[in-house]
Order: structure tokens, then C-alpha cells, then sequence
């Protein structure tokens, strides 16, 4: 009896243990499956990223440069890691798939790709904010605009709209120069801004602050936590961008070196101190830091304005300096 009871076990039904072992094998295979899609996935990430490699180099200042040439023209990126340096690599590779499919970029894409190639690596930082703000004002009203489709009537009619300001001769300045390296570089046949008819150029109007504005002024700024540096401005009438730093004041010698900005070539200088001046200024640098030129020329433009000024740029300073040596 206790053998019968053991040979009815369900384990023992050939039809069950049948569908049981054909059902392990599927399992068995989807695993097998999987585990293969897995590794050949990895794989050939692992290939892309040598592949990607092969383009990409890590500088000594610690970027990464990234080459790659398309349609037999050299393109050169920098990127501060090593994932951005990649994701950069795919977009030029991305753009290759475009041109090779005769698609031609929206004003919009090509434009930064101007700005990312030609632009972003060999300017400083207040020009890369310059640019983009007025790519944004022209791709505001242009960027979804093919390239190729983009007219002289159509560039024409935008300008015609616009107010007559500096930002339009801006707008004018870089989209023409957008349109010139389409051109140069074949995206496009011809620049169509070369037949757009411009405006006069705006006269720069920077004028010198009267002695009555000067008397005001240095009343409105004594005890002020800018009192120093619009001082320093007047004493050696650097440019609003040359605001020299507490490294730049050589009290042994009673000289103030200026690092030129107006351009890359522009010279270093030595302007010479008054005694008087390096008296007033030395205690303030011993106890305080030089404020920036971004945060003096707010506070400097709130004062211009209380005290109504027309004037309220600081190069009007170097400007004043200038008026006063020669009068």
C-alpha cells in the first residue's frame, strides 16, 4: 500500500513533467538571449567610446580638444570633461548625417554651430554673452528659417522693423558674419545680407562729465563701498574693464599696472601715482579687496541716476580724466 501511494505521486506524470522541462528550456534560452543582447550591446559601446577616443585629446591645462574633419573641413571643439567632449563628438557626427542627406540647417542650428566652433573657444567671456544675446534677438524672429531659403527681401524686412540702436548694428555684424562662413564653407551658395542696404553707423557720444558733475559726484560717492575704485577710475583712466585688482598697485614704486583689454594685442601699462593718490588708497587696499567692474558700474549707474545725470557709463571717467589733463 505504502509503494502504491508512492507511484501515485503527480510527480511521476510524464505528461506534466514534459511541459515543465520544455517550459525550463525556454526560459533557459530567453536568459541565454538576453544575457548575449547584453553583452554585444556593451560591446559595441565599448567600441564606439575607442572609436570616439581616437578624436578626442586631453590637454595639459586639463580640457579636451576634439577634431574631427567633415567634408574635408577641419572642426576643432573644447570641452571641460571627458562625457562632454563625446556628447560634443556625436553632435558633429549628427550634423555629417544632416549634410549627407542634403538636409540644410534652420538659421538657428547653423548659428550655433558658428558660435560653438568658430566663437566659443577664442573669445573672452563678455563677448560669448554679447553674441548669444544677439543670436537670440535674430534667431527670435529668423531661426526657424532653412538656410539655404533665407533671402535678402526676407533680411531686409526684419532690419526695416527694427528700432536704429546699437543692437541692430550688432545684429547686423553677427549675422552677416554667420551668413559669410555658411557661404564660405558651402552650406550655402551666396551671402544673401551682402545686397541688404544698412543704416548710418550710430555715432559712440561719450562724453566727459562737466566740473559741476565731477563737484557732485564726489560728494555722492564719499563713504560709499564703490568711493575707492570710482577714484582709482579717475586717477588713471583705465577702460570700465581694466579696473585694476590689489596685485596691480605697486606702492614701492607708486605705479598702478593696467592690463589692456581693447583687444589681445593690447599692451600692458604702467600709470604713475600721485603720493597723494597712494596715500588715500593704500589703507583701503590693506583692509578691503578692489570691487569688480560688473557690481561698481551698477552702483556707480544708481548714482548717475539719482543725481541725474545724462551720462552714466563708466568710460565717461576715463573720458573726464582725459578732458581735464589736456584743458
Amino acid at each position: 500500500m505504502f509503494r502504491g501511494m508512492m507511484d501515485a505521486s503527480p510527480n511521476t506524470n510524464p505528461q506534466q513533467e514534459e511541459a515543465t522541462n520544455g517550459e525550463n528550456k525556454k526560459q533557459y534560452k530567453s536568459i541565454e538571449y538576453n544575457s548575449t543582447k547584453k553583452s554585444s550591446n556593451k560591446t559595441t559601446k565599448q567600441k564606439e567610446k575607442l572609436e570616439d577616443m581616437k578624436n578626442i585629446t586631453k590637454r595639459d591645462d586639463g580640457r579636451y580638444m576634439i577634431r574631427k574633419v567633415i567634408d574635408g573641413q577641419r572642426i576643432t571643439l573644447y570641452a571641460n570633461t571627458q562625457a562632454e567632449a563625446r556628447e560634443k563628438l556625436q553632435n558633429i557626427k549628427k550634423r555629417k548625417i544632416q549634410t549627407k542627406r542634403n538636409t540644410k540647417p534652420t538659421l538657428q542650428e547653423y548659428s550655433e554651430q558658428w558660435y560653438e566652433i568658430y566663437k566659443e573657444p577664442f573669445v573672452k567671456h563678455s563677448t560669448k554673452l554679447e553674441i548669444n544675446r544677439i543670436l537670440n534677438v535674430i534667431n527670435n524672429k529668423l531661426g526657424d528659417i532653412r538656410i539655404n531659403k533665407l533671402t535678402t527681401q526676407t533680411i531686409q524686412v526684419y532690419l526695416n522693423k527694427m528700432t536704429k540702436n546699437r543692437t541692430k548694428e550688432k545684429v547686423c555684424t553677427y549675422l552677416n558674419a554667420v551668413l559669410q562662413k555658411a557661404t564660405d564653407t558651402n552650406i550655402i551658395n551666396a551671402n544673401p545680407f551682402n545686397a541688404v542696404i544698412l543704416d548710418k553707423k550710430i555715432k559712440s557720444k561719450r562724453n566727459a562729465l562737466s566740473y559741476d558733475e565731477q563737484e557732485k559726484l564726489l560728494k555722492a560717492i564719499k563713504n560709499t563701498n564703490i568711493e575707492h575704485e570710482i577714484m582709482t577710475y579717475l586717477m588713471c583712466g583705465c577702460r570700465p574693464s581694466e579696473l585694476p585688482t590689489n596685485e596691480n598697485f605697486d606702492f614701492k614704486n607708486n605705479i598702478i599696472n593696467v592690463n589692456g583689454t581693447k583687444n589681445k594685442n593690447a599692451e600692458h601699462r604702467a600709470v604713475r601715482m600721485t603720493q597723494q593718490f597712494a596715500d588715500y588708497i593704500k589703507p583701503y587696499l590693506e583692509e578691503n579687496k578692489m570691487k569688480t567692474k560688473d557690481y561698481v558700474m551698477t552702483e556707480y549707474k544708481n548714482i548717475c541716476k539719482k543725481l541725474k545725470f545724462k551720462v552714466n557709463t563708466l568710460y565717461s571717467l576715463r573720458h573726464t580724466l582725459a578732458t581735464n589733463h589736456f584743458t
